[in-house]
């Protein structure tokens, strides 16, 4: 385990710039609600678009920001709130004008100074499911299993580092660690195999509990800030990769 050495901002957090974005649509069980990708779920996926199954997913990559620092739109730590995180995300829609709700103004970075970028933009899979979500009626849990159009959208039971990305994902950012010393990652995280590589440096194979990724983000080691707490999906979900190895693929 090689020590931490001088990285200021860990896990998503940014205290000059924060990111919350996808470069992509995250893992296959990240996306819509019970599989499926999030295209399948705007027009045709079979299923009511909802918060429980299709959203939130998409609001991993904003959590680490959103759940830290100061804004508008305030969501728990590691999602963990499920009816605080979809009230204060009905807070940011317009349902009579959706093109103009500031979830899709701040997420597609248009005509708005949103720091963590555009990870949605105008005509992604990403931000066309919001607006189905609206067309829809905001849903929280439409009891179909959402609009993902069926399948197998459980965590996998032996996760390759595609399956945690999406944790990762608002850590890779200008001013944080697509620029930050010890812990690098590329901006976006673009390159798979050399991401995969830097974070297996906080990882302990040996003991996956004590890895610095897990410990510096649940604020047990030394970090400014939490990120999401013991327990948490997220946490879990790192930790059960951690637990068979860390593979790439």
């Amino acid at each position: 385990m090689k020590p931490w050495g001088n990285v200021i901002v860990v896990l998503g957090l940014g205290l000059a710039a924060a990111g919350c974005g996808f470069s992509d649509g995250g893992p296959d069980w990240a996306k819509g609600a019970v599989g499926g990708s999030v295209g399948s779920s705007v027009g045709g996926g079979g299923g009511t678009v909802d918060y429980l199954h299709d959203v939130k997913p998409l609001l991993q990559g904003c959590v680490g920001c959103h759940s830290t620092m100061a804004t508008n739109y305030p969501l728990s730590s590691g999602l963990a709130d499920d009816m605080a995180d979809y009230n204060a995300t009905v807070a940011q829609l317009d349902t009579t004008t959706p093109d103009n709700s500031n979830l899709l103004l701040y997420a597609s970075n248009n005509g708005v100074n949103h720091t963590g970028g555009g990870p949605w933009p105008q005509g992604s899979a990403e931000y066309d499911l919001i607006l189905q979500w609206i067309a829809d009626g905001t849903l929280f849990d439409s009891g179909t299993g959402g609009g993902g159009g069926g399948g197998g959208g459980t965590f996998p039971a032996n996760p390759v580092y595609a399956d945690i990305k999406v944790h990762l994902q608002s850590c890779a950012t200008t001013g944080c660690h697509a620029t930050a010393t010890g812990y690098r990652l590329t901006l976006n995280l673009t390159d798979d195999a050399a991401d995969h590589a830097s974070t297996l440096n906080w990882i302990d194979l040996g003991a996956p509990s004590n890895s610095l990724l897990l410990r510096k983000a649940t604020q047990q080691a030394g970090h400014p800030l939490k990120v999401f707490d013991v327990g948490s999906t997220p946490y879990d979900q790192l930790l059960t990769w951690i637990s068979q190895g860390a593979p790439l693929n």
